[in-house]
């Protein structure tokens, strides 16, 4: 795996990591009432992990998913509306903005109105621009918006490495996350955790 961490060439990004998302006082835990445990659990670690890889100059690209009626995708607002219900991290609120973890100067923040992050036309283009060959992907969820992103970079031609203790969705998911996490390391990533990651970006 140690090709497809190599530096210059390869870029992390973390998926929705929000506080409706992550936060107990957020939307998930609050309005759904789901256990938000697994997903702080691993945003603590994305926090460590982002340390380790920003000091090697990883570039790090965060996205942050709109999921309020008037930002949304046509097809995701009627889907919403059968499902949820509701609306919500709408730009400009505390729900929208990142969980525990401000941004560097050199860091990108992206947003997206869909589940895949490729649909901001933004993330291909930059990685392009910056000949990114490999992603480390993190975030939240894996059953949805994790399991999207690294569906379409693979698609696009990107390697991707999937650390799985990076990556959660709620504890009421848990089947639907570990088995996620099987076929995307069976088919489409090259599933590690941030240990030998870190491990290997250290020259160990």
């Amino acid at each position: 795996m140690k090709e497809f961490v190599e530096l210059g060439k390869t870029a992390v990004v973390i998926v929705d990591m929000q506080n409706d998302y992550c936060s107990e006082k957020g939307y998930f835990a609050q309005n759904l009432g789901l256990n938000v445990d697994p997903i702080q659990t691993a945003a603590a670690k994305i926090k460590k992990f982002v340390e380790a890889a920003r000091n090697k100059g990883l570039p790090i690209i965060f996205t942050k998913m709109t999921e309020d009626k008037e930002h949304v995708a046509q097809n995701l607002k009627r889907k919403m509306e059968l499902t949820h219900g509701d609306f919500f991290a709408k730009p400009g609120s505390w729900g929208h903005d990142l969980y525990e973890i401000v941004p560097e100067n050199t860091d990108l923040v992206l947003e997206k109105n869909h589940f895949d992050a490729f649909t901001n036309p933004d993330l291909e283009k930059i990685l392009k621009e910056k000949g990114i060959e490999n992603l480390i992907v993190c975030g939240f969820t894996t059953i949805v918006c994790v399991d999207t992103t690294v569906r379409s970079a693979f698609s696009k031609g990107f390697n991707i490495v999937l650390p799985k203790d990076l990556v959660a969705t709620v504890g009421e998911r848990e089947k639907q996350h570990n088995a996620t996490l099987s076929v995307l390391g069976f088919h489409f990533a090259y599933a590690s955790t941030s240990e030998d990651i870190e491990n290997i970006l250290e020259g160990e």
